[in-house]
């Protein structure tokens, strides 16, 4: 009877040891139809090709170099 109880006691703990099984998932690549509308932006973009001005920029380049410079002395970089 002993051995009864042990044998059942073993079996039903490998049953509950047992993982359960992996479910896969397929993924099909055949050529699907999709049925819908190209959509573009509603935005019209107009003067996109507008000459730049970069004058006031070259100035402001200018003035910013003499402290550009100061700063390359400052302790913090050395």
């Amino acid at each position: 009877m002993k051995k009864l109880i042990i044998l059942l006691t073993m079996l039903m703990s490998f049953a509950v040891l047992a993982k359960p099984p992996v479910k896969s998932k397929f993924y099909k690549f055949d050529e699907h139809m999709i049925d819908g509308q190209v959509r573009s932006p509603s935005i019209i973009y107009t003067n996109i090709r507008e000459k730049v001005k970069f004058e006031r920029l070259l100035s402001l380049k200018k003035s910013f170099m003499r402290k550009l410079f100061d700063t390359a002395k400052e302790r913090i970089f050395k």
